[in-house]
């Protein structure tokens, strides 16, 4: 995935409903009070040009303001390390939301405001700059004539690299989205996404129960797959044994799946012994998982097996009727 982040992003904040929640929690409490927060609508238009091309408004929202039919939209982008000039990308994308709103027949006579809102999860500590003028030599705009003539705008920012558990689980979001969350804020801090599984496992057996749940578990993992190079790959799938094992399947099928594409070569220090050792134990759980706890002699077989025959053995116990025609040479 070039950009991990925007998918599971769009999964945190892709329901009306989540996103009015995520509003009502970062916005000053007298802009939100005039929101109609049951309006909020998705706009499909990514505003792509030439001028900004490889970068994307990620989640567009109009909704109205005081009652009123005239639209508010709200502009959220994300941003998984400090980018100085992050605010200019902002300030593009807005003039692009005026240019295309002017297109509308018959043609405005007035523009409709924008509320931008970066939602931000750097590891690295530091956070963008949330006004305009800061982009500025500070000297220059010490000088109020000089501000005045210089556009100026402030975007809300939600920093959920340090958000609290408390104060995530206060947002009341559903579980798709406090899991995107979560695993957005986490997934690059390996110690703290093992311990999230017991953390938040409510939060999963809910996301499961339901249509979508499975297709959302799957693309958290493979987020997190994606974003922990170092992620010890057996204290994961004890963690996910442990505590949440309805998604079991799910994750070992997955991880199965890139091994076998390669892209979870490296996983252990980066060499091949520690790949064929995660998949050593993929295998051991798929056909422990089907046929109850391996003897001695599969064991010894398992322990024996080279990379090739252990892709063989996991692709036969998907038909296999015995641990033995498993583990066959």
């Amino acid at each position: 995935m070039p950009n991990p982040h925007d998918k599971l992003f769009k999964l945190a904040l892709g329901s009306p409903k989540d996103v009015a929640l995520e509003l009502r929690a970062v916005l000053p409490p007298a802009l939100a009070a005039n929101i109609d927060f049951e309006s909020l609508t998705p706009e499909p238009d990514t505003f792509l040009d030439d001028a900004i091309k490889g970068s994307y408004a990620d989640l567009l929202y109009t909704v109205r303001y005081r009652k009123r039919e005239a639209l508010l939209y709200v502009l959220f982008e994300h941003k998984s390390r400090p980018q100085r000039f992050t605010l200019l990308q902002l300030l593009r994308y807005m003039v692009r939301i005026w240019e295309k709103y002017l297109n509308k027949k018959p043609r405005p006579s007035t523009l409709p405001p924008v509320i931008p809102v970066v939602v931000y999860h750097s590891d690295k500590g530091r956070s963008p700059p949330t006004h305009f003028h800061s982009l500025f030599d500070p000297d220059l705009m010490s000088d109020p004539e000089l501000a005045r003539l210089t556009p100026a705008f402030e975007a809300r920012l939600d920093d959920i690299g340090h958000l609290s558990d408390e104060a995530l689980r206060a947002r009341a979001m559903g579980p798709e989205a406090t899991l995107g969350l979560v695993f957005l804020r986490d997934a690059r801090r390996n110690e703290r996404i093992l311990e999230d599984f017991t953390h938040w496992a409510e939060q999963f057996h809910t996301l499961m129960a339901t249509p979508e749940g499975e297709r959302a578990v799957q693309q958290l993992f493979s987020y997190l797959y994606t974003v922990a190079p170092k992620l010890n790959f057996e204290e994961l799938t004890l963690r996910v044994q442990r505590d949440i094992p309805e998604t079991e399947n799910l994750v070992m099928t997955l991880a199965e799946k890139l091994i076998k594409q390669g892209k979870l070569e490296g996983r252990q220090e980066g060499r091949q012994e520690g790949r064929q050792e995660g998949y050593r134990s993929l295998v051991r759980r798929q056909i422990e998982l089907k046929f109850g706890q391996l003897g001695t002699d599969a064991l010894a077989r398992l322990d024996a097996a080279d990379e090739d025959a252990l892709i063989r053995y996991s692709e036969r116990v998907l038909t296999a009727m015995s641990v033995e025609v498993s583990v066959a040479a």
